[in-house]
């Protein structure tokens, strides 16, 4: 998809359905879109990608040590000095933390202190308590007890993780 950052301009580009793809695959089509995107004038500063394996690596193909995640990359098809940066999709990194803090395999720390599910699991029980008072209103069984289809979810990674709940 291509987009105007000051303008209304929305233009889906290209398309590749297929089942699987690798960061390899990705490379030359990339490049030989911001070549042809450079050519008609538009400036190329930027791409969002989701968090599929196959982005990462692509954006890994980009550093010449191959072994951590570049945000930035020299535009070759420009006269001037630009960068084209390479961006993550904001709602599958609030998905990937909150799978990451669901996983029994991951530990999560903030200013020192463990954060771990298993907090949030209490509160939700706590919630639920025999009073029949709800101290935590907006925390629901779907955002406690994740499903494959729900891990999906940025709505539920996006509300568990905010200031309400």
């Amino acid at each position: 998809m291509l987009r105007g950052l000051f303008s209304k301009l929305e233009f889906p580009y290209a398309q590749f359905p297929c089942k699987a793809l690798t960061g390899e695959q990705i490379f030359m089509p990339f490049w030989e879109a911001v070549s042809r995107l450079e050519r008609c004038d538009f400036k190329v500063m930027g791409v969002t990608a989701d968090g599929l394996s196959a982005n990462r690596h692509f954006f890994m193909l980009h550093n010449d040590n191959n072994d951590e995640l570049t945000h930035k990359v020299i535009n070759p098809y420009t006269s001037e000095e630009r960068y084209i940066y390479l961006f993550s999709d904001p709602p599958h990194l609030l998905k990937t933390v909150r799978n990451c803090w669901a996983s029994k395999k991951r530990n999560l720390w903030c200013n020192g202190k463990e954060i771990r599910w298993k907090h949030l699991e209490d509160l939700y029980q706590r919630n639920r308590g025999e009073t029949g008072l709800v101290l935590v209103p907006k925390l629901k069984y779907e955002h406690i007890h994740l499903t494959a289809f729900s891990k999906m979810r940025v709505d539920l990674a996006a509300q568990v993780m905010s200031d309400t709940v």
